[in-house]
């Protein structure tokens, strides 16, 4: 049973190999549309101690992030586009709360295009409410309206001409409008898919 698996997952490399080999060159083209999204789920468990009946009680709960840009080229080396966070909480007996909204614009610059992968440096801004970025010890006094200024290096892997996975890497910056003090700095790394719309 184990030598089927194994040859049935070697076969299934070869065929998606030889189907990624035979697509076209890929490029972008003016006008060419991107859309590039991923999401994270953390699920996590809250002790609560009840003083009256001296026991304590559990709480499960669950953060779901989703992320979106859209980015329309304005050659084949570079573009512009908007870019979306939000962050939802669910906890037990279905409670749901959305805990941050965020909006903003990006510029995308290609320094590096092959047909099979693509490298970029990526300078954005966005403006949102309780988006809560941490610093590396974990603390953070990012709540209410804030500006969120961030640069990313990234990589994408053209599985298609018309899909791909992404991977990015990069600081980012939080501060309240009125101060610009940045009190909240980070370093993310995120891993997700994006789409082409042909022009």
């Amino acid at each position: 049973m184990i030598k089927k698996t194994i040859l049935f997952l070697i076969v299934a490399v070869l065929f998606t190999a030889q189907g990624i080999a035979q697509e076209s060159e890929f490029s972008y083209k003016k006008g060419d549309v991107i859309w590039v999204g991923n999401s994270n789920i953390n699920s996590f468990k809250t002790h609560y101690y009840n003083s009256t009946s001296e026991s304590y009680s559990t709480r499960r709960s669950s953060l779901v992030s989703l992320n979106f840009k859209r980015i329309s080229l304005l050659s084949e080396n570079s573009g512009v586009g908007l870019l979306g966070q939000t962050q939802m909480a669910v906890s037990d007996q279905y409670s749901f709360q959305v805990t941050y909204l965020g909006a903003g614009l990006l510029f995308r610059q290609y320094f590096l295009q092959r047909s099979k992968f693509n490298m970029y440096v990526e300078g954005n801004s966005m403006l949102g409410n309780n988006m809560a970025l941490a610093d590396a010890t974990g603390s953070t006094n990012s709540n209410g309206f804030r500006i969120r200024p961030s640069l990313k290096y990234g990589l994408n892997l053209n599985v298609s001409k018309s899909a791909g996975l992404f991977f990015e890497i990069g600081p980012e910056w939080e501060s309240d409008l009125k101060t610009a003090d940045f009190d909240s700095k980070a370093l993310r790394a995120t891993i997700g898919v994006q789409f082409l719309n042909n022009k």
